[in-house]
């Protein structure tokens, strides 16, 4: 049958968000494939390069050893046979033939300094050094890369006979052929190049033509293990490098040769340009495909929606009797039955929420989050006969970080405790799926399933808790494979999710009381300062020196929220002192002063009565202390003083220099800070006045030192 473009099928609104949708899935998900995966492919690539190059450098060192152990052994086979045979006619009959190959020359070195030649014409023997002899008097060879010789010749030598070295030397002069495998044809793979460096990191071998410069990188990297890789250019040219370092010193007294093995960047991503040119006419074809097959799609949809539609409109009416029929063979027929089933899952939920009622009691009289989860996940265990429960729980602001609690069947008492880093995966399948989802493993899938035990192994659902439309928690199930879930059975874990959702938004509302409270003190606050203009805002301008200040000393967050309340109410005592006290524009006389002074006193008796603010009252009451003992109301000195009171002294002085006065203008900040540095010691804690220097941006060794010990006992005796 020909497919016919019907227009009326796009007057339905499903009808054009199909066509939309399946128009966008075909080019979103190819263009975010071409942006993801040009550079991923292009990592793998460089990667598995990496890779190839090392293991063929391995592969090629060690093929050079084994050459090296052959040529120490034939060398050492030609010694032992000299030490016990005369060496005219045996050299010349045997040995020649056996070394032609392997050695350009082979001779022995007498200790007259005379040279009997065996094969070929090899170069002369130097006098060993006292290492040298050691090793050759153990019977092992030396290897010697260049030195008088030259460079790029090689030989070996030995001892005839370690035990008497007035036997002689036997020497060879190493074949590059051999030693390269060049006659075998044991050459790196095509496109690939090759460079050895000896001890000293001197060029020994190479097949590429920029092997001498690659000295100093080689030099600068091969020392920093055994193997390794970096990039470079030659002659325009980007390449990619491979290096492995073979340790010869046990045998042959030369530390190690680093074999380097080199590719070209554009043969590396020779892939990634036929890439290019496939990859146009790919995704035009697969758009046509998708266009045709969406608006197939939308007919076999619509007549099925319609039915369903009408099945909705009934249920609504509350008549469960309604069946609706589709034989549709996909998933619409399947959604039909589950339509025809709803009477019956109906039936069977008032039955499971009778089961769960004590479930959810126990959630939702808890208005402690931890409390809360720890109840869901047992009630999932209990509830939905689970074999694995587990709640995971946002910690922080990111959409992604959770930490999973979690019990299993047979120990529900015992919580374990994971964290969780949601995938793309989750975050899409959740936004997707606000009622339940099913947690698929493997390469790019569920982090949730990760953080619950052999989870690989059952069937895990995921249930999506949100509060004001924000993934807050989500709620998991876990069973064995053979033992799937039933349609109720998921109904009464969605319905174990809400109930946490409104637990969960509970226990919020107990956070925004605390806000309200914070605003109370506040608000009190403002009411204090508010009695005189000259201090409007001066209680939270100190409170957020203050906290600046404690900040720099490492205080708590416990610590700082104590001070944070003391700081907002330091001044409460003075509603207890007459406005125009406060206000007078001259100086004080004794007597006002001392009624002044009584503002810390009354400021400990309002809030006394008040069991939840016993923390700040030392803050209150001590305040105007000194650290020289001087101070009022009690002459406390040193640590005797409340450090958040002594972290409150500096703030509020600071302040209040700062700021208008009836009898003054307030000072400039630099002055301020001038005349508070002048009480170190004496009415300030230095140790708090070097934070107070951090916290303002000034340089905290700008504070006196001094003694403490002299401080205290000078405040010590004038108390007394």
């Amino acid at each position: 049958m020909a497919l016919k473009v019907d227009t009326r099928l796009f007057r339905s609104i499903l009808a054009r968000r199909f066509f939309t949708l399946f128009v966008l899935s075909a080019l979103v998900p190819t263009t975010i494939l071409a942006v993801v995966a040009y550079p991923y492919v292009s990592d793998q690539l460089f990667a598995q390069s990496s890779e190839r190059l090392w293991r063929t450098a391995k592969s090629e060192s060690l093929s050079v050893h084994e050459r090296l152990l052959f040529l120490e052994s034939q060398l050492g086979s030609v010694a032992t046979m000299l030490a016990g045979v005369e060496r005219e006619g045996w050299v010349e009959d045997s040995a020649s033939v056996r070394l032609n190959k392997m050695f350009r020359g082979v001779a022995v070195a007498a200790t007259d300094g005379s040279m009997h030649v065996i094969h070929g014409d090899p170069p002369p023997y130097p006098d060993p050094g006292r290492e040298q002899r050691e090793h050759l008097e153990q019977g092992k060879t030396l290897l010697d890369t260049g030195g008088e010789v030259g460079p790029g010749t090689m030989r070996m030598w030995r001892f005839v006979d370690p035990g008497n070295p007035s036997s002689g030397v036997v020497i060879g002069t190493v074949s590059e052929s051999y030693l390269w495998g060049l006659e075998s044809g044991n050459l790196v793979p095509p496109d690939t190049e090759i460079c050895v460096y000896d001890e000293k990191r001197s060029l020994l071998y190479g097949t590429f033509p920029g092997c001498a410069g690659l000295v100093s990188e080689v030099r600068a990297l091969s020392g920093s293990g055994l193997r390794g890789e970096f990039g470079f250019t030659w002659e325009g040219e980007d390449y990619q490098a491979s290096f492995r370092n073979l340790f010869l010193l046990p045998v042959f007294m030369v530390k190690d040769w680093t074999f380097v093995l080199v590719e070209s960047e554009d043969r590396i991503l020779q892939p990634m340009r036929n890439f290019r040119s496939i990859f146009p006419p790919v995704v035009l074809t697969s758009l046509w495909v998708v266009l045709l097959a969406s608006i197939y799609s939308i007919r076999r949809s619509l007549v099925p929606l319609d039915r369903l539609t009408e099945g909705t409109r009934r249920i609504a009416k509350k008549d469960f009797t309604t069946k609706v029929e589709v034989d549709s063979g996909d998933e619409f027929e399947d959604l039909a039955d589950a339509f025809n089933g709803m009477t019956v899952r109906l039936r069977r939920q008032f039955k499971a929420l009778a089961t769960t009622a004590g479930i959810h009691r126990a959630v939702l009289s808890s208005l402690d989050t931890p409390t809360i989860v720890e109840s869901a996940v047992m009630g999932g265990l209990e509830a939905v006969d689970a074999d694995v429960a587990g709640v995971a729980l946002r910690t922080s602001q990111s959409a992604d970080e959770m930490m999973m609690l979690y019990a299993v069947q047979g120990s529900p008492e015992e919580v374990h405790t994971e964290r969780v880093e949601l995938t793309a995966w989750d975050l899409d399948a959740l936004s997707r799926n606000p009622e339940m989802v099913t947690l698929t493993g493997g390469p790019g899938g569920s982090g949730l399933l990760k953080a619950l035990p052999e989870a690989d192994d059952r069937i895990v659902k995921a249930f999506p808790i949100r509060l004001e439309e924000r993934l807050e928690a989500v709620l998991c199930m876990g069973r064995a494979d053979s033992r799937q879930f039933s349609e109720e059975e998921d109904t009464q874990a969605r319905q174990l999710a809400d109930q946490v959702a409104v637990a969960l938004s509970n226990s919020s509302l107990i956070d925004e009381l605390k806000a309200l409270t914070w605003g109370t003190l506040e608000a009190f606050a403002r009411a204090i300062d508010a009695k005189s203009p000259w201090t409007a805002g001066h209680s939270e301008r100190v409170t957020t020196m203050s906290l600046r200040i404690a900040r720099q000393m490492g205080h708590s967050e416990a610590e700082l929220e104590v001070l944070h309340r003391g700081a907002l109410l330091h001044d409460i005592g003075k509603l207890g002192i007459s406005v125009q006290l406060l206000d007078k524009p001259g100086r004080l006389d004794a007597h006002e002063i001392e009624e002044v002074m009584t503002h810390a006193t009354i400021g400990g008796r309002i809030l006394q009565p008040i069991t939840a603010f016993a923390e700040i009252l030392p803050i209150v009451e001590q305040h105007h202390e000194k650290f020289d003992g001087t101070g009022y109301p009690k002459k406390l000195a040193g640590d005797e003083i409340d450090i958040n009171a002594r972290i409150l002294a500096v703030a509020d002085t600071y302040d209040a220099m700062t700021s208008d006065r009836p009898y003054r203008k307030g000072f400039s900040h630099e002055k301020a800070v001038r005349l508070i540095l002048e009480e170190s010691g004496v009415q300030f804690d230095p140790k708090v006045l070097r934070a107070f220097m951090e916290a303002i941006g000034e340089d905290p060794s700008r504070v006196p030192d001094w003694d403490a010990e002299d401080v205290l006992r000078d405040a010590a005796g004038g108390r007394r």
